[in-house]
């Protein structure tokens, strides 16, 4: 997406496009924001709107060095899928470019891909844990656990990707709130 922010980094010279696809070019699905911005893109020599597979697709992030991708979660379990969605909102829309990013930045050279999330949220006047020891029984998830690799929330960081499946929980558990750790750790003994 192309946003004002993106409009402004241009206009103060900020973004300088070099990359293997579309060099010298800003390349979006699609734009949303001011009048100002609308009048900036319309035939601006340095961006194209194209076809959400020429952009956001896993294999096209793939071929992109360096990539980094920085997801939002609403909750990540133990066994490690993420959930990027509430199950009460209407389905009227997929993941969006979650999973692409996610992949894409996997397997691009030296890529990474994060998937941030606060470590307890408010649900019904209730403080809840982010991390969960197991989502219930049909719950969407948004990025299965293979392409999870890091996870961070305000406690801290961990590279899911190289760690053994005794090792990954206690990771996990080490980024939620202090107050859900010991019943999160009584969940995997």
């Amino acid at each position: 997406m192309i946003s004002d922010g993106v409009m402004q980094l241009h206009e103060a010279g900020k973004i300088a496009n070099r990359k293997p696809l579309h060099d010298g070019l800003t390349v979006a699905t699609f734009a949303l924001g001011s009048r100002a911005l609308y009048d900036w893109l319309d035939g601006h020599p340095a961006v194209r709107i194209l076809p959400v597979t020429d952009v956001n697709g896993a294999g096209v992030l793939a071929r992109l060095p360096r990539l980094t991708s920085i997801n939002g979660a609403l909750a990540v379990d133990l066994a490690r899928p993420s959930r990027g969605r509430h199950d009460r909102s209407p389905a009227v829309f997929g993941t969006g470019g979650h999973e692409s990013f996610v992949t894409g930045a996997g397997d691009a050279p030296e890529g990474r891909s994060f998937l941030c999330l606060r470590s307890t949220a408010t649900v019904d006047g209730t403080t809840v844990s982010t991390i969960v020891d197991a989502f219930p029984r049909g719950t969407r998830v948004t990025t299965p656990r293979h392409h999870v690799r890091w996870v961070v929330t305000e406690h801290g960081a961990v590279d899911l990707s190289v760690l053994d499946d005794a090792e990954r929980p206690r990771a996990l558990i080490a980024l939620a709130d202090p107050q859900f750790r010991d019943a999160l750790s009584r969940a995997i003994v």
